[in-house]
């Protein structure tokens, strides 16, 4: 195919949504009957609350709403509503995963062309980030919170899925992280070499023009909440700030100091909305918590650390939102990386045990180069034990936990390869599900990781009392399941039907219009 036939498929497909959605047969979606009503009936429910599930159950969709919630018997289906026998199936509220990255890893600058199809306006057209909505509608997801994306093309796409102008889960968007800067900062990556034109451009870009990035770690207490309002003015659904450098490439210090960090949580929930943070250290935790922040990004990934009880106790006391990235601390990829470790790191010989590799392993070791030696365990990720452990920390010490996945459409968006060194993450909505199953390897029930990964992300995104469980009122995300995923979690898998908004769609047909993932 041409190029130019190749961009005017992609501007037509994006435009032509609103029809694909007026024709539901070309969705896979069950058509709705009289003003918009659906029933479904017979399946197995499982609310989100973490109750017991009801069987025999029946769900009424009006619209976008779920009007009804209850046993067969008790709930009456409204003349002409269209019906799902569901018997045999099992019901769960749509999957929502607290931390994405839609628009692609910027940082690959030779996929810029890729990631807007080759538009020259990024500001209209999304590139593959809708595409990658799609894909993890297609895996049950729902809700999608993007931490860390260029603002001004991630509030265009928000608000077209939003209308139904797109088809996609629900997306909240917080554009930069403030005191990052962009994709091209000092405090992410490490650069201390001037940068280019382009990689100012997109740095500009990723904050919407505003003054959030290093320079707000140089300003005053006021000057930062002047700041903060002039981002919130560019319309971001949440805040999210960097309580310290990033972990894996610079050391590890914190960003801003406390009265700072209290000026921009105060002036973000002063505008009614939540604040999250990025960090990468125990006491940069203690600092963020302190402070009076919401939740805390990949709240286990700490390096060399292990969270003290200290630390744990605050978190829990004031009710932080801990999202997890279990995709990483437990399944395939923590295995592969462990293996992996093995061989790179273990002057053991085979068959002979290696302390740094044992259950009772903290994270100490012994460095004959603490600079050298050490910024290559960072770029090897050996630390992958420790974030098992504090994950499993947060699990049994009783936080409230949610889902997010560091999940980008990148270099490397296909299936999972332990191949690459590192490891590429698992596709976007594949690891979702692969996260919530991570739950229950680090000590959740099957219900209690369901709970995290619906319920919990709707705390995290401050909106349960608009989605997050299956209960009259609540917006109309739900999972039609072929196999009970309480008996086994992996049954998450098994998705017949996702219902997005009240719209009934076949997963088989995601995503619409294909061009960088396959269905």
């Amino acid at each position: 195919m041409k190029r130019r036939d190749f961009l005017q498929d992609v501007t037509a497909a994006a435009g032509g949504i609103g029809a694909l959605l007026a024709r539901p047969g070309n969705l896979g979606a069950e058509g709705a009957g009289t003003d918009g009503v659906t029933a479904i009936v017979g399946a197995t429910l499982i609310d989100g609350n973490g109750g017991a599930p009801l069987p025999d159950a029946t769900v009424v969709l009006r619209g976008q709403q779920i009007a009804a919630v209850g046993p067969r018997a008790a709930v009456p289906i409204p003349p002409g509503a269209s019906r799902i026998d569901a018997a045999g199936k099992f019901l769960t509220p749509g999957l929502i995963d607290a931390n994405v990255h839609l628009m692609g890893n910027i940082l690959f600058e030779e996929l810029f062309p890729l990631l807007f199809y080759g538009e020259k306006d990024p500001f209209t057209k999304y590139g593959y980030a809708l595409e990658a909505a799609q894909v993890a509608l297609k895996h049950g997801v729902t809700t999608i919170r993007d931490t860390y994306d260029p603002l001004p093309p991630m509030l265009a796409l928000r608000d077209r899925l939003a209308s139904g102008a797109a088809l996609g889960p629900r997306l909240q968007v917080a554009g930069d992280i403030l005191g990052f800067g962009g994709p091209f900062p000092l405090p992410i990556m490490g650069y201390n070499q001037p940068l280019t034109r382009r990689q100012e451009y997109w740095n500009d870009f990723y904050r919407g023009y505003r003054p959030v990035g290093e320079r707000l770690t140089t300003m005053y207490p006021e000057q930062v909440r002047a700041a903060v309002n002039a981002y919130l003015d560019a319309g971001p659904d949440f805040v999210k700030y960097a309580a310290t450098t990033h972990s894996l490439w610079v050391p590890v210090y914190i960003g801003f100091s406390p009265r700072v960090q209290r000026a921009i949580v105060e002036e973000t929930h002063r505008r009614g909305k939540r604040v999250e943070v990025h960090s990468s250290s125990a006491e940069g935790h203690l600092v963020a918590v302190e402070a009076g922040i919401d939740t805390i990004t990949h709240a286990g990934m700490l390096e060399e650390q292990v969270l003290s009880d200290e630390i744990v106790d605050q978190i829990l006391a004031r009710k932080v939102v801990c999202v997890l990235f279990t995709a990483f601390s437990a399944g395939p990829v923590y295995r592969a990386r462990r293996d992996r470790d093995r061989l790179l790191a273990s002057p053991a010989p085979p068959g002979q045990p290696d302390p740094d590799l044992n259950p009772d392993y903290n994270g100490a070791r012994a460095l004959p180069d603490p600079s050298g030696e050490r910024r290559r365990e960072q770029l090897l990720l050996l630390d992958v034990e420790s974030y098992r452990r504090n994950d499993r920390k947060l699990i049994e010490a009783g936080a409230v936990v949610a889902v997010g996945t560091d999940s980008s459409t990148g270099p490397w968006p296909g299936i999972y390869d332990p191949g690459l060194v590192p490891p590429t993450f698992p596709q976007i909505g594949r690891a979702t599900v692969l996260a919530v199953e991570g739950l229950v390897e680090l000590g959740m029930t099957p219900g209690q990781a369901i709970v995290a990964a619906t319920r919990n992300g709707a705390i995290a995104a401050g909106a349960l009392d608009q989605f997050g469980t299956i209960e009259a009122g609540k917006c109309a995300d739900l999972l039609i399941l072929g196999a009970d995923p309480l008996a086994d979690i992996k049954n998450l898998r098994r998705l017949e039907r996702v219902v997005t908004a009240g719209r009934v769609i076949d997963p088989a047909t995601l995503p619409l219009e294909p061009r960088y993932y396959r269905r």
